[in-house]
């Protein structure tokens, strides 16, 4: 059964990650749910959900982190691929970074151009974010299922398609994770409290 050998590569390169980055599993009674792995005060995520429309499904790998929000700061890094071109073509609008890796093979869409560039300019960002071949970076409020959701709490999240078994790579998405949140404090977009997942 091809499904079970890929939920058992996945597994194993999950476990992988977690002992070398210090990182706890959920277990599922057959497999992993989910791999937390503990930045300061954060939490962040590593997990996958399957979208079905009735006639097929997509699969996406997603790492998390809740924050707590010091600024209405917003942004979306977008892998450059046909899709953006075409929309680039027909006038979406995106900004420069001031970074040239980040402003050519990205799309950023952002409600706070300077701090955009401050969250870039300076960090190791594009260098990580150029590891991953596709996918998305993301800073969004947080839409989670909270009775009363705070209003200052925002989601960073990652999400790209297919269920990654590569370590290398989700080592890397850990390690840019550990990178945007440190940036994000020190521009004083989030502060360094802990916000727990529902």
């Amino acid at each position: 059964m091809r499904w079970l050998k890929g939920r058992e590569e996945r597994d194993a390169a999950w476990r992988a990650v977690a002992a070398r980055e210090n990182g706890s599993l959920v277990e599922r009674k057959d497999s992993l749910k989910q791999v937390h792995f503990p930045h300061h005060n954060w939490d962040i995520v590593l997990d996958q959900y399957t979208v079905s429309t009735g006639n097929s499904s997509q699969t996406y790998t997603r790492l998390r982190s809740l924050v707590n929000a010091r600024a209405d700061f917003r942004f979306g890094l977008y892998r450059e691929n046909f899709i953006v071109r075409v929309g680039k073509l027909l006038g979406l609008r995106d900004v420069t970074t001031g970074n040239p890796l980040l402003d050519r093979d990205y799309l950023v869409r952002t409600n706070d151009e300077d701090r955009i560039r401050r969250l870039v300019i300076g960090s190791h960002l594009p260098e990580l974010l150029a590891q991953q071949p596709g996918g998305k970076l993301e800073l969004v409020r947080f839409r989670g299922s909270w009775r009363s959701r705070p209003e200052n709490v925002s989601e960073l999240r990652w999400l790209s398609t297919g269920v990654l078994r590569d370590p290398r790579r989700i080592e890397l998405l850990v390690a840019l994770f550990r990178e945007t949140l440190d940036r994000l404090a020190a521009i004083g977009a989030i502060d360094t409290s802990q916000v727990a997942f529902p």
